[in-house]
């Protein structure tokens, strides 16, 4: 969880995780739609390290020119600046 209504949070609260002896000495490929500031990311993969796992991350898009952090997706479907509005987001059915 990254944002509490409308505010961001300074760090992500994990609401859920695989416990460490699951993550421990294991690739584990973190998934997200779009790596915009890429704080999320960042996050999730600094876990999997603590937990002994080897974290990649695939994005469907990565906005370059927004990242915040000293890292990028591993792998990405396409680079993009404009905002993403996905199928499955409330606003696409509006």
């Amino acid at each position: 969880m990254f944002y509490e209504g409308e505010e961001t949070l300074p760090e992500p609260v994990f609401l859920q995780f695989p416990p460490d002896p699951l993550l421990f000495g294991k690739r584990v490929l973190v998934v997200d739609d779009v790596w915009d500031s890429g704080r999320t990311a960042f996050a999730v993969k600094a876990r999997v390290r603590q937990a002994g796992g080897v974290p990649l991350v695939a994005t469907l898009h990565f906005k370059p020119s927004r990242n915040q952090v000293p890292d990028r997706p591993d792998f990405y479907g396409e680079a993009a600046e404009a905002w993403v509005v996905y199928p499955w987001a409330p606003e696409a059915w509006a």
